[in-house]
């Protein structure tokens, strides 16, 4: 929680960025969306939407963790379940390639990625909507103080305004690219994974 609080004002600032299209653009780099979001609505608009990812985290962990142990036993089951455990005194700084390889039999490759993968996906599809809505509310945090009327005032009012102009797939806008990226992450875990099984 403590790191998200630190870097959580560039997630916000990478959101605003992203979505600047207007010509000529409204910021010129981070530094500039910082001053005018701080002049706009200060401080607290550089954390807008920090409640609402500290509270996504929760089920989006409960949903991954849960969906992988309950698929694990299946899945691995054919594999095999000659993993085996490593101690504290085995698990030394600067000795990755042992741990991986002695941790992770490779003869769990690729099921073990793949289930990760899937478990991570589920999450993510279920808690999307939320990191959906807090993406418009990031956006709301360089929003000029003259246009103040057509601004909402809090998170429901923010998801309100979303669901009238798009409905429920508003919710959901983005997730086919969010998917899409699961495929090269996958290659490179996995490229990564029999690299040092192999080295």
């Amino acid at each position: 929680a403590a790191a998200m609080v630190a870097v959580y004002p560039l997630d916000v600032a990478y959101t605003c960025l992203a979505a600047d299209g207007a010509r000529p653009r409204r910021f010129r780099g981070f530094a500039h969306f910082a001053r005018e979001a701080l002049r706009q609505h200060g401080l607290r608009s550089l954390y807008r939407g920090l409640p609402l990812c500290l509270a996504t985290a929760v089920p989006f962990v409960a949903i991954g963790t849960g969906v992988h142990d309950a698929l694990a036993p299946h899945v691995l089951e054919s594999s095999g379940t000659g993993a085996r455990r490593v101690g504290r005194v085995d698990a030394l700084p600067g000795d990755l390639q042992r741990l991986v390889r002695e941790a992770a039999p490779a003869h769990l490759f690729p099921w073990n990625l793949l289930l990760g993968a899937f478990a991570g996906l589920a999450a993510q599809s279920a808690t999307y909507p939320l990191d959906t809505l807090r993406r418009r509310w990031q956006l709301l945090a360089t929003w000029p103080c003259d246009t103040a009327e057509a601004r909402p005032m809090n998170l429901r009012e923010c998801a309100r305004k979303l669901y009238e102009a798009r409905g429920l797939r508003g919710f959901y806008a983005g997730i086919g690219a969010n998917v899409a990226k699961l495929v090269p992450e996958l290659l490179v875990l996995c490229g990564a994974y029999h690299f040092i099984h192999s080295s």
